[in-house]
């Protein structure tokens, strides 16, 4: 995926403001491995996410911001936010979202709605984030997803500031 996106980072007939976004993602671009779930939640904890996450179909944005909050102030486990792009047997690649829980990386979607091994799928990570900084984004937005994109213009008008 990474390789990919180089190549459309050095496309020459681009505008150079998607240009400088893709060199930004190559930058940016960093591979993941996701685990199973249960390699970081106990028992009791699985039986919580299951009961209260209640993940919905092309809704990956939701569903992980929904378990970063489930775990908003625990004790327990520290859960970020993350987006970029993940792939199935390195042929379709999407934009994705999934966590980070105590530096392991976890789907949620595809675990828990498809039942999918994610140890098969290819992560590439843009971007990650608290909970507090999500929301931000998504207040400001008004929806899920489209996060790096997002943070990237951000910083272009923080930058046009200084």
């Amino acid at each position: 995926m990474i390789e990919e996106m180089r190549a459309m980072a050095s496309w020459e007939d681009l505008n150079p403001k998607q240009l400088a976004y893709f060199k930004k993602m190559v930058e940016d671009a960093r591979v993941v491995e996701c685990v199973p779930l249960s390699e970081v939640f106990t028992k009791a904890e699985l039986a919580y996410i299951r009961k209260n996450l209640r993940p919905k179909v092309n809704e990956c944005y939701r569903n992980s911001t929904r378990l970063c909050e489930l775990f908003m102030g625990s004790q327990v486990h520290t859960v970020t936010y993350v987006e970029g792009f993940s792939e199935t047997a390195g042929v379709i690649r999407i934009e994705h979202a999934w966590c980070c829980v105590d530096g392991r990386y976890v789907d949620p979607t595809f675990e828990l709605l498809f039942k999918d091994d994610v140890r098969e799928r290819g992560y590439v990570s843009l971007v990650e984030m608290t909970l507090h900084d999500l929301l931000g984004f998504q207040l400001e937005s008004g929806y899920y997803g489209d996060t790096y994109r997002l943070k990237y213009l951000k910083s272009l008008q923080d930058a046009k500031v200084q």
